[in-house]
């Protein structure tokens, strides 16, 4: 008979290798792994929604959604009205010149109106401004004014006259 423990060896020493680890016994730390990599995807993805918001957001959505009709109707009664309107926007290093010209449907000129042009940066805030058109003579009006940055603005040009009102939206790139 031979000796059973020179022969034969016990189940634990078949299972453990030369270091005295058994097999699989880094099979926990897989999980580990994978809740440790999820954990820093998660912050990572809460850091960025933090500190990277660009300040996009729609203001007012209540009054701009009961005014909807409004807008319409007013929009319908510009077009109607048919007045000619020029808008010319010229940037050069980060100076804007804005003119307006405006004339009613049969070519008049349009003198005493008020016109403000609104200029928004749609890719984040804090960068808007308003600026007062003046009048220049034959139905012109404009203005000269800094930009504050380059890239896309949109200029909401705004005519009030007593013959009615005029909107429109310009977007525009400034090169720096």
């Amino acid at each position: 008979m031979m000796d059973p423990t020179s022969s034969t060896m016990n189940i634990d020493q078949q299972q453990s290798r030369p270091g005295g680890r058994s097999p699989g016994w880094w099979y926990p730390w897989i999980f580990v792994a994978f809740f440790f990599v999820t954990v820093a995807v998660n912050a990572t993805m809460v850091y960025f929604a933090m500190n990277t918001w660009t300040g996009l957001e729609t203001q007012h959505y209540w009054q701009r959604g009961t005014t909807y009709n409004a807008a319409i109707q007013g929009a319908r009664r510009q077009q109607e009205r048919g007045w000619q309107v020029g808008i010319d926007f010229q940037a050069a290093a980060l100076q804007g010149r804005l003119t307006v010209d405006l004339k009613d449907r049969q070519g008049n000129l349009l003198n005493g109106a008020t016109v403000t042009a609104r200029v928004v940066r749609p890719t984040s805030e804090g960068h808007d401004f308003t600026v007062d058109l003046a009048y220049q003579g034959q139905g012109r009006y404009g203005a000269e004014f800094a930009m504050p940055l380059a890239g896309q603005w949109d200029i909401r040009i705004v005519a009030d006259h007593p013959q009615g009102d005029y909107q429109e939206v310009r977007r525009v790139v400034v090169k720096g």
